[in-house]
């Protein structure tokens, strides 16, 4: 019997789990379908970099969607 509601304790987890995982997708699909960027160019080529040269690069960014445009966790490579 304590086997049978063990296995019933985890199948019911297992099913929350995914229920709220496919919310959480659909909410940020949601989310982003009306927002959209657009940049000038996505690559930039330094060529050959002397040392003590100015290494900046500014790269122009437009929201092309009729939504507000929200950047979070922005990381750079």
């Amino acid at each position: 019997m304590r086997k049978f509601f063990l296995t019933m304790f985890f199948l019911i987890s297992t099913i929350f789990v995914i229920k709220a995982q496919e919310k959480t997708e659909k909410s940020t699909q949601a989310a982003t379908n009306n927002s959209e960027i657009t940049f000038d160019k996505l690559v930039h080529d330094y060529g050959s970099v002397y040392q003590g040269a100015d290494g900046n690069c500014e790269f122009k960014l437009i929201n092309t969607g009729t939504e507000p445009l929200i950047l979070s966790n922005v990381q750079t490579s």
